[in-house]
């Protein structure tokens, strides 16, 4: 059991597991009877914004099947691993991504394929919402 705990909280920093503690806590209080709605679950999952998109977090909570969540409120680890896969498919997700955008693989997105990717997907953004999206990222100063 030791190890499987270590593992479930395995590369998550102290504040991740804090935040994921207290969502669990949370979602424990709200669910007091003797199951957990895949809907509180959903939510928690959701607070620690770890969702690409609804089909992976569906995928993630029916791996559990209902039968599991018609035995009980899920331990912080259950609730650990669920939150360690969608973890992991987010950041598969945005690693594709900027694969993708990296046109010249030079392993730095450039402003010019920041705003072709942004295109391909449907974004055209203003001067003053590019000038906005570098300044959150603190790339206001980069050269390229």
């Amino acid at each position: 059991r030791v190890v499987a705990a270590h593992r479930a909280c395995e590369g998550f920093s102290y504040e991740d597991i804090d935040r994921a503690k207290e969502e669990h806590d949370r979602m424990s209080k709200d669910t007091p009877s003797r199951f957990t709605s895949s809907q509180v679950i959903s939510e928690a999952l959701l607070s620690l914004a770890t969702v690409y998109c609804a089909e992976h977090l569906n995928g993630v909570i029916g791996e559990l099947g209902e039968e599991r969540l018609q035995k009980g409120p899920l331990s912080f680890y259950e609730f650990m691993i669920m939150y360690r896969r969608l973890h992991h498919i987010t950041m598969k997700t945005m690693a594709d991504s900027f694969e993708k955008a990296d046109t010249d693989r030079d392993g730095v997105i450039t402003l010019n394929e920041a705003t072709d990717c942004l295109r391909q997907l449907g974004f055209t953004l203003l001067r003053a919402e590019l000038q906005e999206m570098l300044e959150l990222t603190g790339a206001e100063k980069e050269e390229r």
